[in-house]
């Protein structure tokens, strides 16, 4: 207690004489605090002189620092709050931010549970959902599986999708020429990409009618627009 009103006086000091390196006193506070403490200090700003930490920030800076303060400030007040927020700023708009989804799923894997129920509260939306249709192939796959393992169990039953709800079955039909052994170039997504895969032992092989003509094929398991490379 006795370090929280130092540092809440210290400050109300800084704010009102704004004299020399009063900006790195604040900047000393906020990033050197633990969130319990940053806590216990904004609200005693609170009730000393109705302004919180926020207002200081929003105040005294501006810019990217401005922005950087008031996310530091966010994560230690509320951080499932702002981490759900964050994720979902991700995913809006007409393209994804690929590379700050991944750090945000990354980063909150320990308390994805508490965000994905604050996500859900706010937006009324799933995280599952709303990356598996802001992402594809095996990076949605990748995304989803995380996002599953670390929220496994925290609500609605099916709420965020598990990996085999991207996985489905290929059928490879077997040109007459091939044999065991033998490498095929399977075209798989709109984009044409393509994917090598080994013929099987015979075996292996399926015999099959399609489209009323018989054919020889095998299957495979496939993620998503991409096929899985498998040992056959």
């Amino acid at each position: 207690e006795e370090k929280v009103g130092r540092d809440s006086n210290d400050i109300y000091v800084a704010m009102k004489g704004k004299r020399g390196n009063y900006k790195q006193i604040l900047f000393n506070i906020l990033c050197f605090s633990p969130p319990d403490h940053l806590v216990a200090v904004n609200s005693t700003l609170v009730e000393r002189c109705s302004r919180s930490l926020h207002d200081v920030f929003d105040d005294e800076l501006s810019g990217t620092a401005k922005k950087a303060a008031r996310f530091c400030v966010d994560m230690k007040l509320s951080p499932h709050n702002t981490a759900a927020q964050f994720i979902n700023s991700t995913c809006t708009g007409l393209s994804t931010d690929a590379l700050l989804l991944t750090s945000c799923i990354l980063r909150y894997q320990s308390v994805m549970g508490d965000v994905a129920k604050i996500h859900f509260k706010h937006f009324n939306k799933d995280i599952g959902d709303v990356v598996a249709r802001k992402t594809k192939g095996m990076f949605r796959c990748l995304l989803i599986r995380m996002i599953s393992a670390a929220a496994h169990g925290w609500g609605r039953s099916g709420s965020i999708p598990k990996l085999p709800q991207c996985i489905r079955t290929v059928r490879i039909d077997i040109p007459p020429w091939a044999q065991p052994g033998d490498k095929l170039n399977v075209m798989m997504g709109k984009d044409s990409s393509t994917s090598a895969v080994i013929v099987p032992e015979r075996q292996r092989w399926n015999y099959d009618v399609e489209n009323g003509v018989q054919t020889t094929c095998f299957f495979l398991q496939s993620v998503a627009e991409d096929i899985v490379p498998v040992e056959l």
